[in-house]
């Protein structure tokens, strides 16, 4: 823990969010460390879920943007003047600021009424948790005099070539902001590939409670094990070509039971896709629930199962080796770094159905394999991916960035 306190702005789309669990334990975190965490979120989560963290620390505040719902662009700009009207000198700024960005007069009104509900912000450091956050608020360090650090995910870079509307400004945003924050290195090469960025590029890996989390304290052999699977119903998840591998085991005459916990976009397609392979009665799409049941869930399966396209490395799987539960995962993104093949589980190569269909079946059938694999999961995610170690990074990150900007002024 470091002897200096920090006032800290985390920037991010919900807070609470049930997908985003891993801000939420960082903020709290951060605070419990003795800093001033301050959240800014566009629209507020479902707190209900997150009963058993309270009473939260007292130097931990959040700030709804413009209310808790989301509001048209008429009533920012009112909110916005009101707020800002109390800092005639930072608003003069904002708006020589917009004046000199690139872009049509559009373009430039809308930055400007954007940033008006910052104006009288004041804070050591700014972190963007996202990399689109980050490229719809680009006047905030120069607004504020503060660094500025942004994060990449996931998505967000990986498919940044697709994003061909806003490319340009998210890959100037990877390139100016005072730090970048990876979650993984094969993430940090991408940053390098896309944006030819070198300097204050900190990799962090996530990062779990693992003292809240209570492991598998069972491995009996089941007659039909359970596959579990956590996360939300969205093309990048594969959860498509799991059924498909699912399908393949069930005509084996592999015997299996699989939850899938999460809910999205895909939910009614993918409900059809188990009708149209029989898999209904051993598949079962169980929505959202609560981060505490979740982990209930899990340490009632035999197994993780995770087939995504794309990926960072994902929080969900942590959780699982920390239940103790073997994973297969595809090597999409950082995944190969935090599941080591043959050790925690498998590792099989993206969209690879028949491959991810073998090594599912030979743990599916091997339950002294599924036992080893999984005291082998909860051993790394107990060395390497643990909230602690995380935090000291953080803080080593946001001290540096902290200090020269103090001393460059």
């Amino acid at each position: 823990m470091t002897d200096q306190m920090f006032d800290i702005t985390l920037m991010v789309n919900t807070f609470p969010g049930l997908s985003e669990t891993f801000i939420f334990r960082k903020a709290i975190g951060l605070a419990r460390r003795g800093h001033r965490i301050r959240v800014i979120a566009s629209q507020r989560g479902p707190w209900e879920a997150f009963e058993t963290y309270q009473p939260l620390p007292s130097t931990l505040t959040f700030i709804y943007l413009f209310g808790e719902r989301r509001t048209g662009r008429l009533r920012r700009l009112l909110v916005g003047l009101r707020i800002a009207g109390q800092h005639p000198a930072r608003l003069g700024h904002l708006a020589c600021l917009a004046l000199a960005m690139p872009g049509g007069v559009a373009h430039r009104m809308r930055l400007f009424v954007n940033h008006l509900a910052f104006v009288g912000l004041e804070t050591d450091l700014i972190h963007c948790e996202f990399l689109g956050i980050a490229a719809n608020y680009p006047l905030l360090g120069a607004l504020i005099g503060v660094p500025v650090v942004l994060s990449c995910r996931g998505a967000d870079l990986h498919l940044l070539d697709h994003q061909q509307g806003r490319r340009a400004d998210y890959i100037v945003q990877l390139q100016t902001v005072a730090a970048v924050h990876c979650v993984s290195e094969e993430m940090a090469q991408e940053v390098t590939r896309l944006s030819e960025r070198n300097d204050q590029l900190w990799v962090n890996r996530p990062a779990i409670e693992f003292e809240r989390i209570t492991p598998k304290n069972d491995y009996t052999a089941t007659a039909i094990p359970r596959i579990v699977s956590v996360g939300r119903l969205v093309w990048k998840k594969g959860f498509d070509y799991l059924f498909n591998a699912l399908y393949r085991l069930k005509q084996q005459g592999i015997a299996f039971e699989a939850e899938i916990i999460g809910d999205g976009t895909l939910r009614e397609a993918l409900q059809m896709t188990l009708d149209d392979l029989g898999l209904t009665k051993q598949v079962h799409l169980v929505g959202p629930v609560p981060p505490d049941e979740v982990l209930q869930r899990l340490r009632s399966a035999d197994l993780f199962a995770l087939f995504s396209h794309e990926e960072g490395i994902s929080n969900a799987v942590l959780e699982a080796m920390a239940v103790g539960l073997p994973i297969i995962t595809t090597d999409a993104g950082g995944m190969s770094e935090a599941v080591q093949d043959g050790i925690e589980g498998y590792v099989v190569p993206v969209r690879d159905i028949a491959a991810f269909t073998q090594r599912l079946g030979e743990l599916l059938q091997d339950a002294a394999g599924r036992q080893a694999m999984g005291k082998a999961a909860l051993s790394r995610v107990a060395a390497e991916f643990t909230i602690d170690r995380q935090l000291q990074v953080f803080e080593q990150l946001y001290t540096q960035l902290i200090s020269s900007s103090v001393e460059s002024k």
